[in-house]
């Protein structure tokens, strides 16, 4: 048996195995540590690496191309769209591909990988962004499927607006925009979304200044 921690870079070998105890008067499981065989120890180093490097790279935030899904905003209320994303990320991106190469590791030893609250950051060909969390690994040790969800709060536009996924986020709303092209989408996306629901109608102004355009939204 192979203990792993991912987080301390820690790697032990257990032999297990069942033994008569007096004491209990019946037989019980016992464990010696015992050497890591060198190939084992290597393989887990270079899990241990690959998660180092491709862990930094994500803070620069990963792209999705246009055919997948375009933009953060495509995402707020499409599952679909959503697992574009999740199925995109599975697929290329090397972490995840070297976190399931070693086929001694136990899928159930993988799941730690969850408590390290795991984010990858991506972009989108527009410019805008997300962040998505891992939230569960499933599948089998040669096949393994790792399951992520947005990050609440993580989805913002080119210019880092938050992109509201919640009428409560919508209004009251203020973002600053660089063209109004920017401020227009933001406007009609909250407008479209989030105006004429139960809890009332939403009004949006938009102010153009000499650098930036400002979009302010509130219930009626």
């Amino acid at each position: 048996m192979y203990i792993m921690d991912f987080e301390r870079e820690s790697l032990q070998k257990y032999l297990v195995g069942v033994v008569f105890d007096p004491r209990e008067g019946g037989f019980v499981t016992a464990a010696a540590e015992v050497q890591t065989e060198s190939h084992v120890a290597y393989e887990f180093g270079q899990v241990v690496e690959a998660m180092k490097d491709d862990i930094a790279s994500f803070e620069a935030g990963k792209v999705i191309p246009k055919r997948v899904v375009g933009s953060a905003f495509d995402i707020v209320h499409s599952s679909v769209r959503q697992q574009r994303v999740v199925d995109y990320i599975n697929e290329h991106f090397t972490f995840l591909e070297a976190i399931a190469l070693p086929v001694f590791v136990p899928l159930a030893v993988l799941g730690k990988i969850v408590n390290l609250n795991l984010t990858i950051s991506v972009s989108f060909s527009d410019g805008s962004t997300a962040k998505f969390v891992l939230t569960g690994i499933d599948g089998s040790p040669l096949d393994v499927e790792y399951a992520f969800a947005i990050l609440e709060g993580s989805l913002k536009d080119a210019d880092g607006n938050l992109i509201p996924s919640t009428a409560a986020e919508a209004a009251p709303y203020l973002g600053e925009f660089s063209t109004q092209a920017f401020a227009l989408e933001m406007r009609t996306f909250i407008l479209s979304w989030y105006s004429g629901q139960s809890s009332g109608s939403i009004s949006c102004k938009t102010t153009v200044g000499p650098d930036r355009v400002t979009v302010t939204c509130k219930r009626r």
